[in-house]
């Protein structure tokens, strides 16, 4: 029975008594805003080099060496080899007899009228062959206008030609020069024989520059031609003489 009371007082008399709860307001804090900073730009580092990048360059750098060397030995292996051709070319029996033939029969007779004579042509054209195809080894490949050389040149050192052969160009272009002249006219051609003229005129630019005295030849030639200009003005004052001066009338 006490324990019923006791449920009882503690259930409806004990909560009159008590204090009432009171709510506190609730106070709404104020929304501060945080001021926005901005953060510095930094620049990103560029990244560093692949090791990738790197041998591949490497890789290029090792491939132009070798390939430069490879060249230069090459183009001196050329040279050697043209060298050979150029001295068992001028050094055959044949060019060597046909370089005297020409000369001599040159020396001996009017040039005007040997040019028409067949063993003269056919000795004197495969001459003026063997200069030319020297001159192509030692230009390459010429302008046909300037007449310049390629710009690496040709694969025989052209002091070291004209060292040894500056005068045999000399007198083979003398010699040859009216037969090279009626060839091209019955050829109709306009460009003949040019690397054979450009060996002429370069070989008399190095024997001028090293003071070389005349040929045998360069000699003959200039004596030739001062002889019939000495004719020629003789004649020339001899017409005008006869001009100047009628036979009377009978």
């Amino acid at each position: 029975m006490k324990f019923f009371w006791i449920i009882f007082l503690s259930l409806f008399i004990v909560p009159v008594f008590a204090e009432p709860v009171v709510e506190e307001p609730v106070v709404e804090e104020p929304v501060v805003e945080e001021p926005v900073v901005e953060e510095p730009v930094v620049e990103k580092s560029k990244p560093p080099i692949a090791s990738e990048t790197i041998v591949g360059i490497a890789s290029a750098i090792i491939a132009i060496t070798v390939g430069g060397i490879t060249w230069h030995y090459q183009r001196k292996n050329l040279e050697f080899n043209a060298l050979l051709h150029l001295h068992e070319l001028l050094n055959s029996k044949d060019n060597r007899s046909y370089r005297k033939y020409v000369i001599e029969r040159w020396s001996n007779y009017i040039p005007e009228k040997i040019i028409h004579e067949e063993e003269f042509r056919e000795k004197g054209e495969k001459i003026m062959n063997d200069w030319d195809e020297i001159g192509i080894l030692i230009y390459r490949k010429l302008d046909l206008k300037t007449k310049k050389p390629a710009r690496f040149g040709g694969y025989i050192p052209k002091d070291v030609f004209f060292t040894a052969y500056a005068g045999a160009v000399v007198n083979s272009w003398i010699v040859l020069e009216e037969l090279k002249n009626q060839l091209s006219k019955e050829r109709d051609a306009t460009i003949f024989k040019l690397y054979f003229q450009k060996l002429y005129e370069d070989a008399m630019e190095f024997r001028e520059k090293f003071g070389s005295g005349e040929t045998s030849i360069q000699k003959l030639d200039r004596e030739r031609k001062e002889e019939q200009q000495s004719k020629k003005e003789k004649s020339n004052d001899t017409r005008d003489k006869t001009q100047q001066d009628p036979e009377p009338k009978s």
